[in-house]
């Protein structure tokens, strides 16, 4: 039996970790969707389309500065599970 790993095992090793991780992203975002993203400033650009070189940059800082959020089916969902066990908590006392 030889002591090193031969190519096809490490391409085999490779292909299954790509995949497994692929699956794994996909399982954990499944509830997600992307944000879109708003178009740059049209005053930090010239009329070339140019930076401006003492353009400052408006930066509006929000609650969520993730680039994916909920999906709407999904927050509705978590509501009504967040209400009803509210509820359960409340009738048990």
């Amino acid at each position: 039996m030889p002591s090193h790993k031969t190519a096809g095992a490490r391409f085999n090793i490779l292909a299954f970790g790509l995949i497994g991780g692929f699956a794994v992203g996909l399982y954990l975002l499944k509830d997600y969707q992307l944000i879109k993203k708003s178009p740059p400033n049209p005053e930090n650009f010239d009329e070339n389309g140019n930076w401006k070189p003492k353009s400052f940059i408006k930066v509006r800082v929000s609650d969520s500065i993730a680039p994916i959020e909920l999906k709407p089916d999904v927050k509705e969902r978590m509501l009504k599970e967040r209400q009803v066990k509210k509820d359960e908590e409340q009738s048990s006392k």
